[in-house]
């Protein structure tokens, strides 16, 4: 589940992705063992969002724009 800060929608302002213990050691696990880059970013995104980190410092890390790494997320939790 993402919080969002009041007024806007669910995507432009999501905070933080929150993981259960299970989510959270299931995503890091396929990050390690996984050789395919776009996934492993894919992967990476959602964790850094669990930590807290904004969609602009995701975006800075991974080289991708903020809407690119907020839709990462939506297909994450359109599949949980």
């Amino acid at each position: 589940m993402i919080a969002s800060r009041k007024g806007g929608t669910m995507r432009q302002y999501c905070e933080r992705l929150e993981l259960s213990a299970e989510e959270t050691t299931a995503i890091r696990n396929h990050y390690r063992e996984t050789r395919d880059r776009k996934i492993s970013e894919r992967l990476l995104c959602l964790l850094m969002k669990a930590e807290g980190l904004s969609h602009e410092m995701v975006g800075k890390v991974l080289g991708v724009s903020k809407g690119t790494g907020s839709r990462w997320i939506g297909l994450y939790q359109e599949k949980a």
